[in-house]
């Protein structure tokens, strides 16, 4: 067959390459978007929803340690009667597991309002450089296996490098290809020779640059 120069001449199979191109291109796409992110800081309704997440967690502290205080009353006024064997043992254990039961409520309402408290900081100062140099890194690598990735996919694509003939197709369906392997050959017919034998009786009728 007669090809032209950049034509196609056959595309390899290369899913788990293309896969793998797919891939780093979208780990490139995700880094940029969260560099971006992080140089554009904080939003305003991610100031708002931290602030707010503060003010929840100091409303439901406020609400445990007034249920905590409530069960501490009960608990001292039962435990008197208890002593006096004006209540029963199992009144006396009741109030003590529920005042210990508010008494942990409280600690883990203080532990969500300090874990509220540094969030609202962090979101409100915004990232720290450290962060900002590893998504820049990432963001660097993943480009970098998109272009690398990217050869690969269009190596699998074999052009004619000239115009010519396709005089030999040395490639079978399903065949497994080698490093550097020949798949193909491409002649190039503005450029050929032939050679011929003209008797001697005949010599003396060619001139050179004559067509024949």
């Amino acid at each position: 067959d007669v090809v032209k120069k950049g034509q196609k001449l056959l595309v390899l199979d290369g899913e788990e390459i293309k896969a793998q191109y797919d891939q780093s291109v979208a780990n490139s796409i995700k880094a940029e978007m969260e560099l971006k992110d992080l140089i554009m800081g904080a939003r305003v309704q991610e100031i708002i929803q931290a602030e707010s997440e503060k003010e929840k967690a100091e409303e439901f502290l406020k609400q445990s340690k007034a249920k905590y205080k409530n069960s501490l009353l009960d608990y001292n006024r039962i435990s008197e009667l208890y002593h006096e064997g004006a209540v029963s043992k199992q009144t006396y254990d009741k109030a003590e597991m529920q005042k210990s039961f508010d008494e942990n409520e409280v600690f883990s309402k203080e532990k969500n309002l300090i874990s509220s408290i540094e969030n609202e900081s962090l979101v409100k100062e915004g990232p720290r450089k450290d962060h900002v140099k590893a998504v820049q890194a990432n963001l660097s690598f993943s480009k970098a296996k998109a272009k690398e990735f990217k050869n690969y996919v269009d190596e699998l694509t074999v052009i004619s490098p000239l115009d010519g003939e396709v005089s030999s197709f040395d490639l079978k369906e399903g065949e497994v290809i080698k490093a550097n392997q020949i798949l193909a050959t491409v002649t190039d017919l503005s450029d050929v020779f032939v050679r011929v034998y003209v008797s001697s009786s005949q010599l003396g009728k060619i001139k050179i640059r004559e067509n024949v």
